[in-house]
Parts: structure tokens; C-alpha cells; sequence
């Protein structure tokens, strides 16, 4: 959106002094030259000043980022600049970085604590909320300006109402207020993004990185540690439908390959696609929903299809206020195998997620609970009898483990950019899993017949944690480190004792069941790059 005149800084600074040179150098627009000799007299007592200088230099010289930086600076100095044109030209800088709700928040609050700087900071704050998806918002604030802007402040209220009478898809591109499921650009029109990374996985057998589904666990054996390749890509697409609701298409693709032979059948591919649609309700209130399939296949070598999966979800989210936001969002999803050896991911997966969202500069912090419920089958695996056991010739034991649970979750994380260069990211999260089904064993015979030998319910909880580290290298290139942490603790440990021989019926034999071992620990480091349209 186009700010015109009125995006230029208010400079509110004295007419003598030291700093006269820097002012002249920046009202001959010398920017540079301005900075530098700023920055020479940035020492008390007219620290606050000559900071404030500062950042007006860079702001005019194209570095929004670099500006902020220093308003920042000259806030916190024994001499601060005036708090009403301080905040106009903090809003100035968020603004042009894309951080339009803090942007809205702060034109507000110079219109709040400077009357001559109301009628501007008020139409400001509505072009902030138009780009930023809240058309309420941006209706509010220009039915204020309206009546108290004159001249070129006029003019500015009258581009504002114009922006707001023409037709959604002939406005400028405006700040979405959810990403896409692809990963890519919120704003209205579309994005592209493509990430490739390196790393190490502890323990490959272990939960899939892609896909929300666990395949056949590998119980009682060493965890199997490879290094890996992770590829995914996606493309999407944001247009306004009437006045009040946008539409969200997105294409994404993620290939994950272990290089480990042993792993090296734990590779996943996925294909998934979006069609969303949000609703302004008004007052801060939105809501939508969105059609969503996916596609996963497995394997190398022996690459075959594994999971179609496709279902819907609906949300509704509340801004309280520009840094707060409540969102609620329920979801189902039928899955369906594509081959007969993962029969046991077939099945209806139902999730429920409350969320809050606080906005702290430079801060965001969320808290999230979840409920799921996936109701999915179990695998069967057969294991030969133990040597010992010399009476039951043609027998086998079979393990039934269920993959189908009831789960409830907290999540948390954190997330800054202590400068626009650096983006830090931290999550964390525990889930306490009660099974729908009983892991169990059997004794077939060779006749066809089965004995139960033992059964028991688990449970289990888990504890997640990840760090993501990205280093901007260009507005679109990155450089990313990221780290996930998994620990999953059962009551099916493989603490089998020696008190359990002949539990099962047959004198020879141990329950195997006690000694299959559902705990692991998981790591996965990755380093890569990220390119952004």
C-alpha cells in the first residue's frame, strides 16, 4: 500500500546545536553523510538526539530495519525524542517491514499522544489494517480521520476510502493473518518457497518427520542412526473473494531420504494440497475452513505408495487486541493405505486445537492445547519361537500392536528476530497417548488355531522440543539450523523379569510381549538453505 507524503519521518529535532550539520546533510538528502556525523555526536547529553537523527537518515536511505534499530536506541537515552513523533516513525519503519498489526498499534498510539500528528497516524493505521487483512479495522480509524484531516492529510483519507471502495482483487497486496500450508507468502497474491537441507537422525525407525502417521515401530533393537537429505517446496496462491474473505490454494511437496541401507525404507515422499477460505466477521472475529489431501509413498529403492489421506477443518479466530489473538480450529481426516502392508494406518483421525497467540516485540509466544483421537488399526508381525521351546513344532508367535490412540497435548514456543539478519525459533511440547487397543500375542499353531498368550494395554508420553535457527542472507535466501528432540517413555519398556517364564501357558517360553520395548529417544539435526518469492 502506498503511504505517500505521509510515510516521510517527522523529524521533531531542535535548530541548533552540534547536530546542525547532520540536519543539514539530511535536509540536502546526503543520508549517509547525515548518519556519520550523527553517530559522531551520539554521546550524552544529546545522545537521544543525535540517535533519533540516526535513524531518520536510514530510513530515507531505504534500511527500515537499520532505522528501527536506532529509534529503539534513542527512546531508551536520557534525552529521548518526543513520544508522539517517536512512535509515528517507529510505525513508519514496522510498516515498510511488512509488521503491519504492530504498525496499526503504534500509528494509534502517537494519534493518541499527539493531536497535531492524529489525522495522519489515524489514516495510517487504517492502510496498516487494510494490508494486514482487517477491513473493520481499517474502517474504524478512516471514519475517525475523516472529520479532522485537512489538506494533504485529506488527501491521504480520501486514498484510504478509495482503497476500501474498490474491488477486492484491485487492491494492493495485503498481510494475511495465517500462513499457507505450503510454507509460502500470506499475502494476497502468491508465493513460492523451496528448502534444502542436510542432517543426522538418531534413530530412523522411529516416527516419520513428514507425516503425523507412525509406521511398524522396531521394538527391542538398537536404534539405527542415518544421515539424511530433506527436500520440500511448495507454491500458493491468496485472492480476496467479496469484501470480507480471502481464498487459499496451495501445492506442497516434501521428499525425506535416508541414506542408511537400513533405513533407507523409512524414506517418505508427500504430496499435499489446500483449498481455505476465511471470513471477516468483524470486531477482530474471523473464520474458516479448508479441503485438504495428501499423498505419501515410502522407500528407495523399493519406492511404492504408502497413505492417501483427505479431510477438512474449520476454525474461528479472535484478535482481542493488535498483540493477541485466540484461535480454535477442529479438524477430521480419513486415511486410507494404498498397500495391503500398511492396512494398519487406514482409518478416521479427529483433532481439536485451542491456541493463544501474544505478540511481543520482538517476541511471539503461543500456548496450544490438542485433542486427538486416531482411529487407526494395528500391525501383526510373526516371530519365530524361541529354541527352547521343542514341543510345538510348526508354531509361531504373533505380535498384534495398535497403532490407534486417544491423545492429549500442550504445546509452547517462542519466536524472535533480535535483529534482520536472525530469527530464532523454540518449541516444545508433551502428549500423554492411552492406546484404543491392547498390544497382544498370540500362539498359532500349525493347525491354524491361535492361543492368546498375553496381552497389555500401553501407554505412553511424549516430550518434543526443537530449535530453528535462520540466518537471512537476502529478503528471499536463507540459511537455516534446526534441531528436534523426541523422547517417548511406555509402560511397554522391555522390562521383562525372570518371574515372567511360564506366564504364557508354556513352560519353556517368557512372555515375549514383556520384552518388547515401545521407549525411544530421538534426534534430528539438518542444516540448509531456503529460498522465498
Amino acid at each position: 500500500m502506498r503511504l505517500a507524503w505521509a510515510v516521510a519521518l517527522v523529524a521533531a529535532m531542535g535548530t541548533t546545536g552540534p547536530l546542525d550539520e547532520a540536519r543539514a546533510a539530511f535536509d540536502r538528502q546526503e543520508y549517509a553523510r547525515a548518519e556519520a556525523l550523527a553517530l559522531a555526536e551520539a554521546h550524552p547529553p544529546r545522545e537521544g538526539a543525535a540517535l533519533y537523527l540516526v535513524g531518520l537518515a536510514r530510513f530515507r536511505d531505504g534500511r527500515p530495519a537499520d532505522a528501527l534499530a536506532a529509534l529503539e536506541l534513542a527512546g531508551r537515552a536520557q534525552d529521548p525524542p518526543p513520544v508522539g513523533p517517536w512512535h509515528f516513525n517507529r510505525a513508519a519503519c514496522l510498516y515498510e517491514l511488512g509488521r503491519f498489526d504492530e504498525a496499526e498499534e503504534e500509528y494509534l498510539a502517537a494519534a493518541a499522544l499527539d493531536p497535531e500528528l492524529a489525522p495522519v497516524s489515524l489514516a495510517n493505521a487504517g492502510f496498516a489494517a487494510l494490508d494486514r487483512g482487517a477491513l473493520d479495522r481499517a474502517r474504524a480509524h478512516l471514519a475517525k480521520a475523516r472529520p479532522i484531516a485537512a489538506g494533504r492529510t485529506a488527501e491521504l483519507v480520501s486514498e484510504l476510502d478509495a482503497q476500501l471502495s474498490r474491488p477486492p482483487g484491485e487492491r494492493g497486496l495485503g498481510e494475511g493473518d495465517r500462513p499457507l500450508g505450503a510454507g509460502t507468502s500470506s499475502r494476497t497474491g502468491w508465493g513460492a518457497l523451496l528448502r534444502v537441507e542436510g542432517g543426522w537422525d538418531s534413530n530412523a525407525l522411529q516416527l516419520l518427520a513428514l507425516s503425523e502417521d507412525d509406521r511398524a515401530e522396531e521394538g527391542g533393537g538398537l536404534a539405527t542412526s542415518s544421515a539424511l537429505t530433506l527436500v520440500g517446496a511448495g507454491v500458493a496462491i491468496r485472492r480476496e473473494v467479496g469484501e470480507s474473505a480471502t481464498l487459499d490454494l496451495a501445492y506442497g511437496f516434501g521428499q525425506l531420504a535416508y541414506l542408511e541401507s537400513a533405513a533407507a525404507d523409512r524414506s517418505i515422499q508427500l504430496h499435499g494440497i489446500e483449498a481455505g477460505l476465511e471470513v471477516s466477521l468483524g470486531d477482530g472475529l474471523r473464520a474458516g475452513g479448508a479441503l485438504e489431501g495428501q499423498l505419501a509413498f515410502t522407500g528407495l529403492s523399493a519406492f511404492r505408495g504408502m497413505l492417501a489421506a483427505g479431510g477438512a477443518r474449520a476454525f474461528g479466530a479472535l484478535d482481542e487486541t493488535a498483540r493477541t489473538t485466540t484461535r480454535l480450529e477442529l479438524s477430521w481426516f480419513t486415511k486410507a493405505s494404498l498397500r495391503q502392508e500398511f492396512a494398519y494406518l487406514s482409518g478416521n483421525r479427529f483433532e481439536g486445537t485451542l491456541s493463544q497467540e501474544l505478540r511481543l516485540r520482538p517476541v511471539v509466544l503461543s500456548i496450544s492445547g490438542r485433542l486427538a483421537l486416531d482411529r487407526i488399526g494395528a500391525a501383526r508381525t510373526s516371530m519365530a519361537l524361541p529354541e527352547e521351546v521343542k514341543d510345538c513344532l510348526g508354531c509361531a508367535q504373533e505380535l498384534v500392536e495398535p497403532f490407534g490412540y486417544a491423545a492429549t497435548a500442550l504445546f509452547a514456543s517462542a519466536r524472535a528476530s533480535p535483529a534482520r539478519w536472525l530469527e530464532l525459533a523454540l518449541s516444545f511440547g508433551m502428549e500423554g497417548r492411552n492406546y484404543l487397543e491392547d498390544d497382544a500375542l498370540f500362539l498359532r499353531r500349525a493347525d491354524g488355531s491361535a492361543q492368546e498368550l498375553e496381552r497389555r494395554q500401553r501407554h505412553d508420553l511424549r516430550l518434543f522440543a526443537g530449535e530453528v535457527v535462520t540466518l537471512r542472507v537476502t529478503q528471499s535466501f536463507s540459511i537455516l539450523l534446526r534441531h528436534d528432540l523426541v523422547v517417548d517413555r511406555s509402560n511397554l519398556d522391555g522390562t521383562a523379569s525372570e518371574e515372567d517364564e511360564g506366564a504364557c501357558g508354556i513352560p519353556e517360553m517368557r512372555c515375549q510381549l514383556r520384552a518388547v520395548n515401545h521407549a525411544f529417544n530421538k534426534n534430528v539435526v539438518t542444516v540448509g538453505t531456503q529460498l522465498a518469492w
